[in-house]
């Protein structure tokens, strides 16, 4: 019995091996698609184009793509970057498992000639999109309410928080501005960082670029709430970075 009970475990050590090479870690946060100027979730719309939530993370990224966007066509970037420090970001070091995909553009970002202004196909952009990914988690539900408009009923415990999914969310190129003016009025006003607050994220039709990102503080996160809170940003800072891949092995 006991090398039968040996085998079986170096079985399940193989099996468990296997399995783990067939599924990619996605660090717990799936991603909200702000697709036509639709905030959704799981393909599922955001009651009134917004949700409450707590930002419990967020770096900058870079991404650069070598074809231009195509309707219908799902593609990754030739080029990527992520970093919490703007100045210190540089080509995504798992580019080099599919050279033949990626393609760095310079040593750094700071450097590339791809973040030059007018270094776009098209127009006097840059080639290169900078935008904003956040990780965060649900504070609360949006209800419709007789009158049309919109209540939010917070969360009652810190257990609420950590028995839903988490988020990714990337702020387009066009709504950077208004994350980066949101940061700095939090701290001004409440000397805390978006961890620190329920904050309202909605979309809203924009004439000029479709639609913005908006983002809104709802109320500060409850202090006994405080260390749950504490224990899910340190989870955050280290799912919040998800590597891409090649197109084709995203299909394997």
């Amino acid at each position: 019995m006991g090398n039968d009970l040996v085998n079986y475990q170096a079985r399940f050590a193989e099996m468990a091996r296997a399995a783990q090479e067939k599924e990619k870690v996605t660090g717990g946060g799936r991603f909200m698609s702000t697709k036509s100027g639709v905030l959704s979730f799981n393909d599922e719309p955001m009651p009134g184009n917004q949700v409450a939530a707590i930002v419990l993370s967020s770096v900058f990224e870079n991404t650069y793509y070598r074809n231009q966007w195509k309707a219908g066509v799902v593609e990754n970037p030739t080029c990527y970057a992520f970093g919490f420090d703007e100045d210190e970001l540089a080509p995504h070091p798992n580019m080099e498992a599919d050279p033949e995909h990626f393609e760095p553009q310079a040593m750094d970002c700071a450097s590339c000639p791809m973040a030059e202004w007018g270094s776009a196909k098209q127009g006097a952009g840059k080639a290169c999109q900078q935008r904003r990914r956040l990780y965060m988690i649900p504070a609360g539900f949006y209800t419709q309410s007789k009158n049309g408009g919109w209540d939010l009923e917070l969360f009652d415990t810190p257990q609420d928080l950590v028995e839903l999914d988490p988020a990714v969310l990337k702020v387009p190129v066009t709504s950077t501005k208004n994350w980066s003016k949101y940061v700095h009025q939090v701290s001004k006003e409440f000397q805390r960082p978006p961890a620190g607050v329920v904050t309202r994220v909605s979309l809203e039709p924009d004439a000029k670029t479709q639609f913005q990102v908006r983002f809104e503080t709802v109320d500060l996160v409850p202090d006994d709430f405080l260390e749950t809170v504490f224990a899910l940003m340190d989870s955050a800072n280290e799912n919040i970075i998800q590597p891409y891949y090649s197109s084709d092995k995203e299909e394997e």
